[in-house]
């Protein structure tokens, strides 16, 4: 066989075995992201966020989001909002907000609209800046503090973690996995290419789904001692600076609705009971740490079980806000920061 019947007889198995199938994928629609598992974000929504290596993703910026869903594009730092004014104006009351989706859903800004309508602190503007992202554990916001949170010169911080510390851990706990996002010159070459590839991507589908699937350990993302440790990093972090520390108690709808089964269904927690149990238990948590030095509890949980509110306030799933609950939550932290902070 002649060299250039070789050559056409390569090329045509190579475009039965590759291109084909990719061609026929691309038809079909068919989409698939791999990569580390964190229950949430899964694989296919990281292909969303720009992955870090010590806080494992953040959000894109407009120009790197391209054709995803721009609610999740960020600053340069790879958090909602614009870039904080650094230094910060004189005239600028700062408050900096670390947590999960629940804070990434907006209130943060609502709240700083409602401190400047009480005219709190006299003299100043009130403006908010947010280090929440969808998926963030107290871990990500430990981390996220000890780099950015000083820089953004805060007068007071809150936090709100808890729902994902609890959820179900995949392959490793949070404190033990790695992320390396692709590095230069060929890696990242060949991260592109298995990130567009369609047939790459059935590859990773069928390996996660058929060979190996993949199911979540007996074990939170973050452990409870973790989880007290991390808080309390956070706390001693700014309190050493004589910032205050604001910690908010994840409020829900479990203890009256009930847990929605799709939660357990999607494996989030091995059933309705152990996912109120170990809400409980993280919230426990969050009032042992409020109780330290340069810290202020704002026990969101218990104001909601005695509220008959309580159920316009969330949506469906019984952890993230609807907008008549992040309206009310703007407001508690408006008048505890008139109330407890600036009044002090």
């Amino acid at each position: 066989m002649k060299s250039s019947t070789k050559w056409l007889w390569s090329a045509g198995v190579l475009a039965a075995l590759v291109l084909v199938p990719e061609i026929g994928l691309r038809i079909a629609k068919f989409e698939y992201r791999s990569g580390v598992r964190f229950g949430f974000p899964d694989p296919q929504t990281m292909a969303f966020f720009k992955p870090d290596a010590r806080l494992f993703w953040k959000l894109k910026t407009p120009a790197e989001s391209g054709s995803f869903r721009g609610d999740t594009a960020g600053n340069s730092r790879g958090f909602p909002g614009p870039d904080p004014a650094i230094p910060k104006p004189a005239d600028a009351y700062r408050a900096l907000f670390l947590g999960d989706s629940c804070t990434f859903q907006g209130y943060p800004w609502l709240a700083a609209e409602r401190m400047r309508a009480l005219g709190i602190p006299e003299g100043k503007r009130a403006e908010a800046v947010s280090m929440a992202v969808p998926g963030y554990t107290s871990l990500q916001g430990r981390r996220a503090a000890e780099a950015y949170g000083l820089e953004v010169e805060p007068d007071v911080v809150f936090v709100f973690f808890g729902w994902n510390d609890h959820w179900a851990a995949y392959r490793e706990i949070d404190s033990r996995k790695t992320l390396s996002p692709p590095g230069g010159g060929l890696a990242r070459c060949a991260a592109v290419v298995l990130e567009h590839s369609r047939l790459a991507q059935a590859a990773a589908w069928f390996s996660t789904h058929v060979v190996h699937v993949e199911r979540p350990l007996e074990l939170p993302r973050v452990l409870p001692d973790e989880y007290r440790a991390n808080l309390d990093a956070i706390r001693g972090l700014f309190a050493a600076r004589s910032i205050p520390v604001v910690f908010v108690t994840a409020p829900t709808t479990f203890y009256t609705v009930g847990v929605p089964p799709k939660l357990v269904e999607d494996r989030f927690a091995a059933s309705a009971e152990e996912a109120i149990r170990l809400h409980r238990e993280y919230n426990a948590i969050v009032r042992a740490v409020a109780a330290g030095p340069g810290a202020i509890l704002l026990d969101l949980e218990a104001e909601c079980a005695a509220s008959p509110e309580l159920p316009t306030w969330f949506l469906n799933d019984g952890v993230h806000f609807s907008p008549a609950g992040r309206e009310w939550i703007a407001g508690r932290i408006a008048t505890l920061v008139r109330d407890r902070v600036v009044a002090k």
